[in-house]
Formats: C-alpha cells, sequence, structure tokens
C-alpha cells in the first residue's frame, strides 16, 4: 500500500515537473533579444560616462520581470568596465522594451587595455556585453555585440 503510494507522488511529481518545463520553455520563447547599443555620454575627471542599452520583445501576453544583470562591457577580451542594473525592469507584454545600463569606463583601465591591445597586436575588436541576467532567480548567459550609437 506504501508503495503504491509513493509511486504515485512520484508519477504526479514528475507530471507536474514537465508541465512546468513546458510553461517556462513557453514564456522564454517568447521572449526575445533584438539589439545592443552604446550610447557615449559625458567625459569625467574618472572616465566617460556610458549607457548601454540592450532591448528586448516580449511576445507573451503578460510582463517579465527581470529581476538584475551582472556582466561586462568588453572589447575583445579585455574588460572595460562592470556593469549592474540598479533595479528590476519589467519587460511589457507585446512589446519591445529598452533596458538602459549605466557605467564608466575609467581611465587608468582604458590605458592599461589600449596598451594590451597594442602588444597582442587585436586593435579592432568588437565591443561586446558579457553577462548574465536574472529573472525570478535563473541566470540566463548573454554575449551580445554592441552597436554604437
Amino acid at each position: 500500500m506504501r508503495g503504491s503510494c509513493i509511486l504515485k507522488l512520484i508519477g504526479i511529481g514528475a507530471i507536474a515537473w514537465f508541465l512546468f518545463s513546458k510553461f517556462t520553455n513557453k514564456i522564454s520563447d517568447g521572449i526575445s533579444f533584438e539589439k545592443a547599443r552604446l550610447k557615449w555620454g559625458s567625459l569625467t575627471i574618472n572616465g566617460i560616462s556610458i549607457t548601454v542599452i540592450l532591448r528586448f520583445f516580449n511576445a507573451n501576453g503578460f510582463g517579465i520581470p527581470i529581476d538584475g544583470f551582472e556582466g561586462q562591457l568588453m572589447y575583445g577580451d579585455i574588460s572595460l568596465s562592470r556593469i549592474s542594473l540598479p533595479s528590476p525592469v519589467t519587460l511589457t507584454s507585446n512589446a519591445a522594451t529598452d533596458i538602459n545600463i549605466n557605467a564608466t569606463i575609467y581611465w587608468d583601465q582604458l590605458a592599461s587595455n589600449i596598451v594590451t591591445q597594442i602588444q597582442n597586436k587585436q586593435l579592432l575588436q568588437p565591443i561586446r556585453i558579457v553577462g548574465r541576467v536574472v529573472v525570478k532567480g535563473i541566470g540566463v548567459p548573454v554575449d551580445y555585440q554592441l552597436e554604437i550609437i
């Protein structure tokens, strides 16, 4: 008797997991990355202020909260700046949403990075944003090349 009860619970758990997986896949399939842009800001005593603009399209019929983003602005394999989302953002249903992330490229890091790139003969590299977007505690890795505006 006890064995059949355990088997029923395992079966119910497997079905619940299957349905949950299908539901989360449907939601994630409804979110698509459109583009990433880099907007130059002002020059400060510390460095260059920039804004990274990530555009996502949410085809789901409901808003999707983005809890956070942690990553780096990269020039080739060299980190220019650490970036993070200062507060949660909700992707609007059936619409494109821009997520703006402000950061600073510090002068001292920039100078050493330029020297390294010259030494490695890798001057023309793409600028990318690399990190992970967090949705409901689940991290999704990202690696997007930026369009400079």
